[in-house]
Parts: structure tokens; C-alpha cells; sequence
């Protein structure tokens, strides 16, 4: 969905949703993510948020000149539950939050995850902008043994998790499946999926993201073409 590319998770069910709503917060003056939203969800009202002042596309969005933070800094910033209450949005769902605030997300995100307004987001989109580094030589991971459905090999791999032990998670796209690589191994091991594609409970068809639920030590998957998020 525009603006780098956004994966949005069971998107189409939002088509049954007459007061369907998304926050998108950072622009500079690029509204891709809006008008790809307004295309395929023409009905969903969309309020679009910049420090600076822009215009959205005419019937696209309602721009709002905000800086989202956690409400104290000298900037003027403002807190999440703030934004909502001025917006009277106190007693709606949002049903997709987009985050690309160049920084910023350090202070807005304490605000935002202690809130209670929290138990009013569906679904968030976060692009994270950390102070790493590309190496100078990069060392592969996983995959680079050409295309193909090995236990060594990927397929358009998509989206993937590192958790606390770098362990690697790959959502291998046109394996159907989801492989998990080991930190300083150069094999894997498929933990979901690889039953070919379909809609069966032991089966994927394109997953495109994966992350691990700490809380109960297991996976999430965004198995795009089933339409569906598993556990």
C-alpha cells in the first residue's frame, strides 16, 4: 500500500465496516498510502498528520498540521489520547494506524502503548528509524543458495523476525512457508507451512510477514492469500 510499500493484514475486511478509520501519521507532502487506501476502501475516512503543513489530495484525506510526541517536548508536540480527543474519535476503532514520523517514534510510543486508547487500535504500520549500520562486506543470513525449496534455499521471501536469541524467521513467500534460521547456522528448519499452498490448518498460501508472540512462545503469520492472520 504505497509509501515504500505497507503490508495491511485482512484489509478487505474492512470493506463491511461503514465507519471504517485510519490515522496516517507522517507525510511530507507524499500521499501514496492514502490514495491506495482510498482506492481499495473508498468508504474508510482517512486523517493524515505532518509537522509540516501539506495538502491531501482532493476526496483522498483531511490533513492535520500535528506533531505527534509524547506531549511535553518544547516542539508542541501532542500525545495520542490528545489527537483523539480533539478529533473526537474518543469512542471509535481505528482499524489502521501507519507511523513514519522520521525519529519522532521514541517519544510518541511510551504515550501511545501506556494508553488505554490503545484498546481502540486494530492494526498499526510502524516504520522504525534506527541509528544501524550496513556493514561494509554484507554476510548472508539465510537463503543465497538460489531460488528454489531446499531446506537451505528461499523463494521471494518477504517479511521476516529476529528475536532476542537472533534467531531468524523468514516468511518464504512462494514455499509457503515459514523457515527459521538460527543464529551462526547456514540451514534451516521449517516451522509452519511447507505442505504445498491451500487454506488447510497445516497449510499457507504466500504468507508475507511473520513475528513471535513472546507471551505464549509462538508465531503469528499474515497468510495473505487465505485471508488470514494465524497462530
Amino acid at each position: 500500500m504505497g509509501d515504500g510499500g505497507k503490508w495491511v493484514c485482512d484489509l478487505y475486511r474492512l470493506k463491511s465496516r461503514h465507519d471504517c478509520l485510519i490515522y496516517s501519521a507522517g507525510s511530507s507532502g507524499e500521499f501514496s498510502f492514502e490514495i491506495a487506501m482510498k482506492k481499495a476502501m473508498p468508504h474508510c475516512e482517512i486523517h493524515t498528520f505532518d509537522k509540516k503543513l501539506y495538502s491531501c489530495p482532493k476526496n483522498i484525506c483531511i490533513f492535520h498540521q500535528i506533531i505527534l510526541g509524547n506531549g511535553i517536548q518544547p516542539n508542541g508536540s501532542k500525545k495520542w489520547t490528545t489527537v483523539i480527543q480533539e478529533l473526537n474519535h474518543t469512542n471509535r476503532l481505528i482499524d489502521i494506524l501507519k507511523i513514519d514520523i522520521e525519529g519522532e517514534e521514541y517519544s510518541f510510543f511510551p504515550t501511545m502503548f501506556n494508553s488505554s486508547k490503545m484498546r481502540s487500535l486494530r492494526a498499526s504500520l510502524i516504520d522504525i528509524h534506527p541509528n544501524a549500520r550496513w556493514q561494509q562486506d554484507g554476510v548472508t543470513v539465510a537463503g543465497g543458495n538460489r531460488l528454489g525449496n531446499g531446506i537451505n534455499q528461499l523463494s521471494n521471501p518477504w517479511g521476516l523476525y529476529v528475536d532476542d536469541e537472533q534467531t531468524v524467521y523468514v516468511a518464504d513467500q512462494s514455499n509457503h512457508r515459514i523457515m527459521e534460521w538460527k543464529s551462526g547456522t547456514r540451514t534451516s528448519q521449517v516451522v509452519a507451512g511447507g505442505n504445498g499452498k491451500g487454506s488447510g490448518a497445516h497449510q499457507l498460501f504466500y504468507p508475507q510477514d511473520v513475528i513471535v508472540d513472546k507471551a505464549t512462545d509462538s508465531l503469528i503469520i499474515c497468510d495473505s492469500l487465505n485471508h488470514r492472520v494465524v497462530r
